[in-house]
């Protein structure tokens, strides 16, 4: 698995970002997205790029802002008709491909295989500094499904994780044993054998 994020601040590698991916995709490696807000907002070259990023892309990890930016409309349309909003998205990604919406204080919403789901939050949370909260939320949840865990559990490891860290002070990013039971098991199931992990050194050359 592979995590592109930031790639808008990163103007040397925009050029070679649609061929990279490709390749990646290509080799059977799962590319994972986080577009972030890009500095200069969602300009006609931006969204060019993303285009050429989007058919290679087997999750799509954003918040409601930035699916808003990606379709052009207000954020408060977006959330009116949530489930149409992401099927466009999703008629760019390939057909088998996850859009992860990240809500902040609702929870996460995703969008997969023509079906939508919502995991809330499961309880209120002392926020202290939602600096990196999104970084925080997709740890935890490609965590999760790399442990094979269904998608409303990595949801819910998502969650969990970026909670933990925003409501810590200083921030502290957590262990295993400081998430709840059920997020704890889900994290701390069985790693695939080496044989079933590629690192990138070795999908590049294969």
């Amino acid at each position: 698995m592979t995590l592109f994020v930031g790639t808008f601040l990163m103007p040397g590698l925009l050029p070679d970002c649609a061929s990279l991916m490709k390749d990646l995709h290509d080799s059977g490696a799962i590319v994972a997205l986080d577009t972030a807000w890009p500095t200069g907002g969602w300009s006609d070259d931006v969204q060019a790029h993303l285009e050429s990023w989007l058919g290679y892309v087997d999750i799509l990890l954003i918040n409601d802002a930035e699916a808003s930016g990606i379709l052009g409309i207000a954020q408060t349309e977006f959330a009116r008709d949530i489930e149409t909003y992401l099927a466009r998205i999703a008629d760019k990604l390939p057909s088998d491909a996850i859009i992860v919406v990240k809500r902040g204080a609702v929870g996460a919403t995703a969008f997969a295989g023509g079906n939508i789901l919502h995991v809330p939050v499961p309880g209120p949370v002392d926020v202290v500094d939602t600096v990196g909260a999104g970084d925080c939320f997709n740890a935890g949840f490609l965590m999760a499904l790399q442990m094979q865990a269904a998608l409303p559990d990595a949801l819910r490891a998502g969650i969990e994780v970026a909670g933990k860290a925003i409501a810590s002070n200083p921030r502290k990013y957590p262990e295993i044993s400081d998430l709840c039971p059920d997020v704890a098991a889900v994290l701390s199931a069985s790693v695939p054998t080496g044989e079933e992990i590629m690192t990138f050194d070795q999908v590049e050359n294969s």
